[in-house]
């Protein structure tokens, strides 16, 4: 759950505040691990804008909660400290601070005209398209507010949004027409492929040896298992009406679509599906200590070996930790729970000669036969080849070339328009592709033009990126950055 919680962290800042997401985007702040529990009324003063309890405190439960509601209800204290949630909030925060800081130095103001506007257009504000008072003031109070506080806030956001909007660039259009000329442009190329295959010869019993001699470490048997399995079904169990509603009571979060949660009827499927996967993990959990016991016997499988078994990465991933004769905690495949008990072990050991052999002959050949391409292609270059007619390859389309499959054509493609030379080769794993530019020529306007407003996005992108970074550098140098509070085990900043 970490690690896909991880992977997700971007999509985080866009619900926080859309003030600061390039710049807890472009790189947060090393602060490292705080201990917060002897905070006094203050988290942290950079320049002029002190950061307080309850700023962080609001912006941790916001983080806390939509990380919650994306793990299905399962994020628990433990979980968010392995996050680094607490830091995530401290970093915003004095990101923000630093933007406010900036906006009150280039004296920039928010209007109480801005700030009615901006309530006026939102949506949870509104009854039947127009702002309604009563609904504000019952959307503030349901969250604990005030109208003043809730104002006050909105307007140092419209702020530090302005200082935001002065830092962004543009584009113009020398620089886009640049950047679209090169990106879309088109070669015409004539390529001959030169394929390991075409240079395999049989390796002599000699240079067999010599090549098993010198990488003898490198020969190892796979380690094997005897096993013995007991599958547990969901399918076949049958869950109570009692049940369900037990279980979309206690894991309500997981029935929620469009932001919503949805009702027990519409989630009913959906509930049912998981109240059987949840009792199956109970039958699949006493099978295990009976089988661990020796109390119950399961479907036995000998002499197995990870990489010529049929098995489910899931189990491959358990067994591959196993070291010694152990019964395996339920695994879930899919709806299913398959519960192993692994009788005997084998360990893995360098394989002798005879039985390193053939393995030992096949990377000799192939040696062989690389080299030998590499020599064929070197030898080419210096005087000559002719080519076969690929056609007009571009950047930013797939490109289809006749004996080299997708991922090889895309490689070669991507090398040929980073080529500063219209002769040259391509180095793919078991063959060389020579290549001649034959031609060049641009995309026609109407297919520029669809492309023109991406690559104007693109471009601002990559410089925005650079320029938050820059900025935010300045920035925290520009402004001293105080921190309230214990760093791994440190007294807190005076």
């Amino acid at each position: 759950m970490i690690t896909w919680m991880q992977k997700h962290r971007k999509y985080l800042v866009v619900t926080i505040w859309v003030s600061t997401i390039a710049f807890v985007g472009a790189g947060f702040v090393g602060w490292g691990s705080y201990d917060y529990g002897s905070m006094a009324g203050k988290v942290a003063k950079v320049g002029n804008v002190e950061i307080s309890k309850e700023d962080y405190q609001t912006l941790y439960g916001n983080i806390y909660n939509y990380y919650s509601k994306m793990s299905g209800g399962r994020l628990d204290e433990q979980t968010a400290k392995a996050l680094n949630l607490q830091n995530m909030a401290v970093q915003t925060l004095v990101s923000q601070a630093l933007l406010q800081n900036f906006a009150n130095e280039l004296e920039l103001r928010v209007t109480d005209e801005e700030v009615a506007n901006k309530i006026a257009s939102m949506e949870p504000f509104q009854k039947s398209g127009k702002f309604d008072k009563e609904s504000y003031t019952l959307a503030l109070k349901n969250v604990g507010m005030t109208p003043r506080d809730f104002e006050n806030q909105l307007k140092k956001e419209l702020l530090i949004e302005k200082a935001y909007t002065v830092l962004q660039p543009s584009v113009g259009q020398e620089e886009l027409a640049a950047i679209s000329t090169a990106a879309l442009s088109k070669d015409r190329v004539g390529i001959k492929i030169i394929d390991a295959a075409n240079f395999v010869k049989p390796a002599s019993e000699s240079d067999i040896k010599a090549f098993w001699e010198k990488n003898k470490a490198k020969f190892k048997s796979e380690p094997q298992f005897d096993i013995e399995s007991i599958e547990v079904p969901s399918a076949n169990i049958v869950v109570s009406e009692e049940d369900l509603k037990r279980e979309y009571a206690e894991n309500g979060s997981a029935y929620y679509k469009d932001g919503k949660k949805i009702s027990f009827d519409e989630a009913k499927s959906l509930v049912i599906k998981n109240a059987k996967i949840k009792a199956a993990k109970k039958d699949a959990l006493k099978k295990y200590v009976e089988l661990k016991e020796g109390r119950l016997k399961g479907k036995q499988i000998g002499n197995l070996r990870l990489s010529s078994a049929p098995i489910p990465n899931e189990i491959k991933a358990e067994l591959s930790k196993v070291k010694e004769p152990t019964t395996l905690k339920p695994i879930l495949l899919g709806d299913n729970f398959v519960v192993l008990k692994v009788t005997k072990f084998s360990p893995s050991r360098e394989m002798g000669y005879e039985e390193a052999k053939p393995i030992a002959k096949m990377a000799v050949e192939r040696e062989n036969a690389l080299k030998a391409m590499k020599e064929e292609a070197a030898k080419l270059l210096k005087t000559g080849f002719d080519t076969s007619d690929a056609g007009f390859l571009s950047k930013n389309t797939k490109n289809v070339i006749a004996g080299l499959n997708e991922q090889e054509a895309a490689q070669t493609a991507a090398s040929i328009f980073e080529s500063k030379e219209p002769i040259g080769a391509v180095y793919l794993p078991s063959k060389v592709v020579l290549f001649k530019v034959l031609e060049q020529k641009l995309l026609q306007k109407e297919e520029a033009d669809k492309e023109a407003q991406a690559f104007s996005k693109l471009i601002l992108g990559a410089k925005a990126s650079l320029v938050n970074q820059n900025v935010l550098e300045y920035l925290k140098n520009k402004y001293e950055i105080k921190l309230y509070m214990r760093q791994d085990g440190e007294n807190a900043k005076k």
